[in-house]
């Protein structure tokens, strides 16, 4: 299952925004499901000067191994110039 959103403004200031949510059920460990999300948020500050963040969280209800943690997640900022 793959669920996602897009959104893109090319008048100034720019902007991109792209969401998106993936399930998985493992076939061969019945009970096991793993989901992923990813956010992304791009805009022009100045003429072709961007800043852009970005997420993502994955989760595995049972991790292969024992004690593992369930969730990870990170954060990423970012400037950037386009030309």
């Amino acid at each position: 299952m793959f669920v996602g959103y897009d959104r893109f403004a090319y008048d100034f200031p720019k902007v991109d925004v792209t969401v998106g949510l993936a399930g998985f059920v493992n076939v061969s460990d019945p009970g096991r499901q793993r989901l992923a999300l990813e956010g992304r948020l791009k805009r022009e500050l100045v003429k072709d000067f961007y800043v852009t963040l970005r997420g993502y969280e994955s989760y595995d209800s049972r991790p292969p191994a024992e004690g593992a943690a369930r969730n990870d997640w990170g954060v990423n900022f970012a400037l950037g110039w386009s030309f």
